[in-house]
């Protein structure tokens, strides 16, 4: 398998920790949908920015405002040098309100914060797209609807929030999940995969619909090892913005 990624994957996209076959073609795969979907001038988080590949894609389009979440300080630092930005001034006042970007590098630059993907930092309904992809692998399942929650709290009503989940339809994510102890000892986190169904029945149960499945590594869906998801939410009318 690590032969077969370096021979597909460009040597720029191979990163220091995004380095998994399945990753790459994700982060691929969302890229190109948000270049050709996304509106002139759209807002945009990902959740889980690491090494910062997906906003470096999506940076072709100069017209959209990038933002990226990472736990991991020194994934940020990586990241702003690679970008030539500077951190937000601390206090953080607002990652978001007036005219921040002024503050955290040069015009159309993204910005990165580091924080937790449970507890978003920015105010409600702030995106006009959220990227939450090759993150649920890490998270302990009972998390997610938190995480759900959090995604689109932070997101304008009706705009897409992009997940992907590792299927376990796929007989080779199962091996993987399963020889994880054997494969990958040193990786502080479990593998976590879901089949389509019970994690459209999540989203169903947090009112959300799906717009579309998009596979990735093999044509059909039920069976890709990876399954984006373009979900879409209105606004409860319990929600009430911080």
């Amino acid at each position: 398998m690590a032969w077969v990624r370096k021979q597909v994957v460009p040597t720029e996209e191979q990163g220091i920790v995004a380095v998994g076959l399945l990753t790459y073609l994700t982060r691929r795969a969302i890229v190109r949908h948000c270049l050709a979907r996304l509106p002139r001038g759209a807002r945009v988080l990902e959740i889980g920015s690491g090494e910062g590949l997906t906003i470096k894609g999506l940076s072709r389009r100069t017209d959209l405002k990038l933002h990226g979440l990472e736990l991991r300080f020194d994934l940020i630092q990586h990241t702003r040098n690679q970008f030539n930005v500077y951190p937000p001034p601390s206090p953080l006042p607002s990652p978001i309100k007036g005219e921040g970007e002024a503050h955290w590098g040069p015009a159309h630059s993204p910005t990165f914060v580091q924080g937790n993907a449970l507890t978003l930092p920015f105010p409600s309904q702030t995106f006009d797209a959220v990227i939450c992809v090759n993150l649920l692998i890490s998270i302990p399942a009972p998390s997610w609807d938190t995480l759900i929650k959090e995604c689109f709290r932070v997101s304008k009503p009706n705009q897409p929030v992009f997940f992907d989940i590792r299927n376990s339809l796929n007989p080779l994510i199962w091996l993987q999940t399963m020889a994880q102890p054997w494969l990958a000892p040193h990786l502080s986190f479990t593998f976590q995969n879901t089949s389509p169904f019970r994690f459209a029945d999540l989203l169903r149960r947090h009112e959300i619909k799906i717009g579309r499945h998009l596979p990735v590594g093999a044509p059909v869906w039920l069976l890709a090892p990876v399954i984006l998801f373009e979900c879409r939410r209105s606004a409860p009318q319990s929600d009430v913005p911080r």
